[in-house]
């Protein structure tokens, strides 16, 4: 789905009256309750810290985070109806998913897309198995440009199609 990183800003200044640096605190305590022991926040967005300096901390995760964290938010259904559907305005403004393989490879449960100059193109796409026995958890990091990273995943999705055994 579409970032709104307003969205994200606005909820860390808000939330039970906390600062942003605060939530972002709440954050990090949950990764680390989470046992996402490779993952850092230092913003609500994700994005990447606005000064360039080689002392300025950034966001990170590794792919074996993002698909714990993934597992723990594949219990929240109402996530997943949001990152499958095409569009969603529930709350103001009309949000386009930037999934352009919605439709296109089959079983698509919902993902996630993120681009930034320092991580790349990377994306998160739950699937079904092909006999429907649970989720396969697909991460793509690092990819060139914008829209390397769907390239990439269709051909994660299909080595794992042809070379397991279902």
């Amino acid at each position: 789905m579409e970032s709104s990183n307003d969205a994200s800003f606005a909820l860390a200044n808000d939330y039970d009256g906390m600062t942003v640096e605060k939530f972002v605190e709440l954050m990090n305590l949950t990764a680390q309750e989470l046992n996402l022991n490779d993952t850092l926040f230092v913003n609500p967005t994700g994005l990447d810290p606005e000064e360039n300096t080689s002392e300025a901390k950034i966001n990170y995760s590794s792919a074996n985070d993002l698909i714990k964290l993934t597992k723990e938010l594949l219990k929240k259904p109402l996530i997943w109806t949001i990152l499958s559907a095409p569009k969603f305005d529930f709350y103001g403004p009309e949000l386009i998913n930037t999934n352009e393989l919605l439709g296109e490879i089959p079983g698509i449960i919902g993902g996630k897309t993120g681009y930034t100059d320092t991580a790349g193109g990377c994306m998160i796409l739950v699937t079904t198995t092909p006999k429907e026995q649970g989720f396969l958890v697909n991460v793509i990091l690092g990819t060139d440009g914008v829209n390397g990273r769907f390239d990439e995943m269709k051909k994660l999705v299909n080595w794992v199609n042809s070379a397991y055994r279902w």
